[in-house]
C-alpha cells in the first residue's frame, strides 16, 4: 500500500485532544481522535426571576 496517495478529508473543525501518542500500537478500529465543530455553545442557568431583564443579544 502507498500512503503517500492516501488523502484524508473531514469537515471543518479542531483536532479534540488525541486519543494516540507516538509509536503506539493500536488495533483496528481503535479512535485516535475526534474532530470537534468550532460552534461554541454555552449553558447557563438562571432563575425564572433572573429572565424578565434579559433581552435577545445583550452583551454577557
Amino acid at each position: 500500500m502507498q500512503l503517500f496517495y492516501t488523502n484524508s478529508t473531514a469537515p471543518a473543525g479542531q483536532i479534540a485532544p488525541k486519543s494516540v501518542e507516538v509509536w503506539q500500537r493500536v488495533q483496528p478500529e481503535t479512535p485516535l481522535m475526534a474532530i470537534v465543530s468550532n460552534d461554541l455553545w454555552i449553558i447557563a442557568n438562571f432563575k425564572e426571576t433572573q429572565l424578565a431583564n434579559m433581552k435577545l443579544g445583550q452583551k454577557v
